[in-house]
């Protein structure tokens, strides 16, 4: 099963927030904050809690009706939808409990492009909850930070919006 490293998962928010025309600042800061739902990792639980997209929305919700008060709503829009990248990316490379506490069972999803015989998108899930070799240790990471597949991937999805920015 393969594991999704961090710096895809600033990649594609990066590429996103660009893609929108947020500005190339902000877009970084956005980027970053999209790692912090691995901040479970140091307390031994990478991929439960804070990757539940059910709790992302269950606080997110009152947070952009409070931002939108205040006249930043759109802020609050980009950020829960920045949040839930994280989780969404994490279930296609392995199991997440992406439906906590509503499904107590993590998911993941398979994608394949293999369309005759099959579906190409395939949910499963485990049965008995999360295996000891998917629970992390707080003294290391699931996997690598950086990978030579995430660096070619991360150029190939910025290429777009980089070349967007210095042709305009």
């Amino acid at each position: 099963m393969s594991k999704v490293e961090a710096l895809l998962h600033f990649t594609v928010v990066l590429a996103a927030t660009l893609g929108i025309g947020v500005e190339p600042e902000v877009a970084l800061v956005l980027s970053t904050i999209a790692l912090l739902p691995d901040i479970d990792v140091f307390f031994g639980l990478h991929r439960m809690y804070t990757h539940s997209a059910l709790l992302m929305l269950l606080a997110g919700g009152p947070t952009t009706a409070i931002l939108s008060f205040f006249g930043l709503g759109r802020l609050g829009l980009m950020g829960l939808s920045l949040a839930l990248s994280h989780p969404l990316i994490d279930s296609f490379g392995g199991y997440t409990l992406l439906l906590w506490p509503a499904l107590r069972k993590p998911l993941r999803f398979d994608f394949s492009l293999k369309l005759i015989g099959r579906s190409p998108l395939e949910v499963s899930s485990e049965g008995g909850g999360r295996t000891k070799d998917e629970i992390q240790n707080p003294d290391h990471l699931e996997g690598p930070l950086v990978t030579g597949r995430g660096v070619i991937i991360s150029i190939l999805i910025l290429v777009p919006p980089i070349l967007k920015i210095l042709i305009a």
